[in-house]
């Protein structure tokens, strides 16, 4: 790529020197410095990166979040580098699957470690919107967390066409959406930059779309929202998803009240969602000793499933038969739907944040 530069009073065109990066270490410094150059599809960028985040034995170059608790896992390659062909793909999933299901404290602890405030302070400081719900930030990072759903971007100085053809068939067929960030950097004679950014990978997940189902899914939350605003609640509604849920925080790392309606004729839910790990174990054993008079203020039966020690999720929960396909049930099924949630906020909120999680749960199981 050659870039020509001229001022408004000369006729002839100056060449621009490519800027040689050193190391990988001034790619990761500029996106640190300017998260900016990664665009989101919501419009938001990324708010908050941290260098060399140790999910495992090796470092991510920069882990980030936005505003609406996407994670973002990006590794950095010069082109000069063998590594930026096969190896770094191989290499940014990795650091994937170490994320995937980590307890959402030590994400926290490992992401804000050098800051001295917790995560949601650090993305409140540079939100700056009214609308912004740390519970609803902080559901949604947890939700990141559990079910692997990360942005994963390489950035590169100079992408080539075996990386291109990775990300093509990568996000053609698989669940998996890689992404590649070019960024050409120039100098004039006066020592002026010029920076040269460039996405590959978004054109063809936007191509992609979306299915028929998670249409049909995003019009109905976006009616629920609606709906909600229009009754009047206290609750923090998400905003709607191309998905068959959405997330309202309890107050509790790793539990939230997760919202249901998976596909045509299939149960909608509400539950409380509690993610497999020793002190949501131990958790969840302290709510199901209260299951009785918990049962009582609800006004309704509820089903227990306790989570499991190798990461499933424990569920307690209410369903119903419904169609989504049925549009002029929808108003009954939002109504439903509210209530119950505002019901399980009500009930579990208090006693979720009054768990005492300091002893371990033993191996006894709930019956």
């Amino acid at each position: 790529m050659k870039i020509l530069l001229r001022s408004s009073k000369e006729k002839k065109w100056q060449k621009l020197e490519p800027f040689v990066y050193d190391n990988e270490a001034q790619l990761e410094a500029l996106l640190e410095e300017s998260p900016d150059l990664l665009p989101t599809g919501n419009g938001k960028p990324v708010l908050f990166f941290k260098r060399q985040f140790r999910p495992g034995l090796n470092a991510v170059d920069l882990l980030g979040v936005d505003a609406d608790g996407n994670i973002v896992v990006v590794e950095c390659k010069l082109a000069a580098n063998r590594e930026v062909r096969r190896m770094v793909v191989g290499q940014i999933l990795e650091y994937a699957a170490q994320l995937w299901r980590m307890d959402f404290n030590e994400f926290e602890r490992l992401l804000t470690s050098d800051s001295g405030s917790s995560l949601a302070e650090l993305v409140a400081r540079r939100v700056g919107e009214n609308d912004w719900s740390e519970e609803t930030f902080l559901a949604s990072t947890q939700r990141s967390l559990e079910k692997g759903s990360f942005r994963l971007v390489i950035a590169v100085n100079g992408i080539n066409d075996e990386l291109k053809g990775i990300l093509e068939y990568l996000n053609g067929v698989s669940g998996v959406h890689l992404e590649a960030l070019e960024l050409r950097q120039f100098k004039d004679a006066n020592n002026n930059e010029i920076l040269v950014p460039e996405m590959y990978g978004q054109s063809v997940h936007k191509d992609k779309g979306h299915t028929d189902l998670q249409n049909l899914q995003y019009e109905f939350w976006k009616g629920f929202a609606d709906f909600s605003e229009e009754k009047g609640t206290s609750l923090a509604i998400p905003s709607p998803q191309y998905a068959g849920w959405v997330a309202i925080a309890v107050g509790r790392a790793n539990t939230h009240i997760t919202l249901t309606v998976r596909a045509a004729k299939r149960p909608m839910g509400c539950q409380l969602t509690v993610v497999g790990n020793p002190q949501s174990i131990e958790g969840f054993k302290q709510l199901h000793d209260q299951r009785t008079q918990i049962e009582s203020e609800l006004g309704f039966a509820i089903e227990w499933h306790a989570p499991t020690k190798k990461g499933g999720e424990g569920k307690i929960a209410i369903f119903r038969a419904a169609d989504l396909d049925s549009r002029n049930a929808w108003p009954e099924y939002f109504a439903w739907l509210k209530e119950r949630a505002e019901k399980f906020y009500m009930v579990f909120s208090p006693r979720v944040k009054a768990l005492n999680l300091d002893a371990i749960a033993d191996d006894s199981e709930i019956s």
